[in-house]
């Protein structure tokens, strides 16, 4: 009975190792919101939001934005929407334009990342409303994991009165 239970406690132990063993960790990455969402409106007065049904015609909504490939270096981060309804955009530091890759263009608010960069802090998305209505938004993050863990896409609706 000893003996049986040592082989399998070995067998898990060997299946568990080697599978820990393929060459590095893979995880999907992540979208963080942080901060606050700060609307100016169409004239010019600056505040905090709390709800996402609070835009007008004309305000800018800017999100401050964390993206993290978690253990894997990032490839993109693409943000989309019907943009004849919502203007869309992404302002970035110019100490982060160091983590850009050939390709990126932030007025269409897609970014892509050079091969060393795991997480990127800040950058705010702005979006500038055209019509009234509820608006849907999709962000889309890849790292370089496979392909069972990268892209993920994450999706928002915007009301706008």
């Amino acid at each position: 009975m000893k003996k049986q239970v040592v082989i399998l406690l070995s067998v898990l132990a060997s299946v568990f190792a080697f599978t820990a063993c393929e060459g590095g960790a893979q995880s999907t990455p992540e979208i963080h919101y942080a901060g606050k969402v700060i609307r100016t409106t169409a004239e010019g007065q600056r505040d905090t939001v709390l709800f996402t049904d609070t835009f007008h015609i004309g305000d800018t909504i800017r999100w401050n934005m964390v993206a993290y490939g978690v253990y894997n270096p990032l490839k993109y981060f693409i943000v989309s929407t019907d943009t004849s309804k919502l203007g869309l955009s992404i302002l970035a530091d110019p100490g982060d334009s160091v983590a850009f890759a050939a390709g990126t263009d932030l007025e269409h608010a897609q970014i892509y990342f050079k091969p060393q960069f795991v997480m990127i802090w800040g950058g705010w998305l702005r979006i500038i409303p055209h019509q009234s209505g509820t608006h849907d938004i999709s962000l889309t993050i890849a790292n370089e994991a496979g392909k069972d863990f990268s892209p993920r896409t994450y999706s928002t609706a915007i009301k706008v009165k």
